[in-house]
């Protein structure tokens, strides 16, 4: 196996790594992030039941897609960063076509316009989210055949997910609201953004929030 991170085509299990040290390294304000991909990735890992010795790629794809079309409805912000510019990604524009016909209910999609969108999830978790993940967690959270379309889950790291929830959910938005201030230029939109969902706090460094909740992991 060789690569970097995002464009692996293949991965097996390390079960060497500490999942602590994983999760650490992962939310570590180190771990650079152009997008929201790879915390929306963990989140829908995290949202699916447990699962043993099974390929779980189309149903964390289906999560994902759900995820990032929630995450568009209720952040009106910036959500990728090109070479240190704000940008849309071709997701993005997808649903913005969405919001367009007047959808703001994921399950009222149609069946054709959903198939589309999944589709597109699917090649961009395949492009650049299932490996940049996976490295990012140390190699620890599952094994993946880009080619097969495989993905199994690590079921020691999923059943350490699942008993840290809370924590990890956390975590999640400690940083990805600290990724929105970056990825949003304009300081009156995030403003707004951040007022309307209640996060009046968002000047505040959460990465202090991040290291507390990670040494409550570590109790």
């Amino acid at each position: 196996m060789s690569g970097a991170g995002w464009n692996l085509k293949e991965g097996e299990i390390n079960s060497s790594i500490e999942f602590e040290h994983a999760i650490t390294n992962f939310f570590s304000k180190k771990n650079r992030m152009n997008n929201l991909y790879k915390l929306l990735l963990f989140q829908a890992i995290l949202n699916i039941e447990n699962r043993v010795n099974k390929d779980v790629f189309y149903e964390v794809a289906i999560e994902f897609a759900e995820l990032y079309f929630e995450c568009k409805k209720n952040y009106e912000l910036n959500m990728t960063i090109y070479n240190g510019r704000s940008k849309k990604s071709a997701v993005d524009i997808l649903i913005q076509n969405l919001f367009k016909k007047n959808i703001q209910n994921y399950k009222t999609i149609s069946e054709q316009d959903k198939i589309d969108y999944i589709y597109s999830i699917k090649e961009v978790l395949k492009t650049n989210v299932v490996g940049a993940l996976y490295k990012s967690l140390n190699e620890v959270p599952y094994s993946f055949n880009i080619k097969l379309e495989k993905l199994e889950l690590n079921n020691d790291f999923k059943n350490f997910l699942d008993s840290n929830k809370g924590i990890l959910e956390n975590l999640i938005f400690y940083r990805m609201v600290e990724f929105f201030k970056i990825s949003e230029k304009d300081e009156k939109i995030l403003e707004k953004e951040m007022e309307k969902n209640n996060i009046l706090n968002y000047k505040e460094d959460f990465y202090l929030e991040i290291q507390e909740e990670i040494k409550m992991l570590l109790k």
